[in-house]
């Protein structure tokens, strides 16, 4: 999609309301689309940022490298990549359901262990666009790649 790819090319930081925006253009996604390997990238905004945003921000190092959807049940939710190997953390698993978020009934990854979901929308059979939420607020934007 057009649109997305200039988003993500733009060298400025975005603001939350064009995310939210573009967000809420997006159709649902369906669980058995989201399941494989998706290599993680993320939107930083114009303001202040949430913690996990800032802490995503200014320690690259130690971002998640990909998601991987084994299936409804199984998802390493943070996969690494250091010097060429993969690896997950073992506490950082959750499952996919379909959860209602902005008025839309699409795929979420909820967390077995942090108080964090993570709503998908489909912005083309290879790019997803995720809005983390921790206990409601938006946490982060971020976005997938297949």
């Amino acid at each position: 999609m057009e649109k997305f790819e200039k988003i993500i090319s733009q060298k400025e930081k975005i603001s939350y309301k064009e995310l939210d925006e573009f967000f809420a253009s997006l159709e649902p996604i369906k669980i058995d689309e989201m399941i494989g390997e998706w290599k993680i990238g993320y939107f930083f905004t114009d303001g202040i940022g949430s913690k996990w945003e800032i802490f995503i921000r200014n320690f690259p190092i130690i971002r998640p490298y990909s998601k991987k959807f084994l299936d409804q049940n199984n998802v390493k939710a943070w996969v690494y990549r250091f010097f060429g190997i993969k690896f997950s953390i073992p506490g950082a698993s959750a499952i996919l359901r379909k959860v209602e978020f902005r008025n839309k009934v699409s795929t979420s990854m909820i967390y077995n262990y942090l108080p964090m979901i993570d709503n998908f929308r489909k912005v083309d059979d290879n790019t997803v666009m995720g809005i983390m939420e921790t206990k409601g607020k938006v946490s982060l934007y971020f976005y997938f790649k297949k």
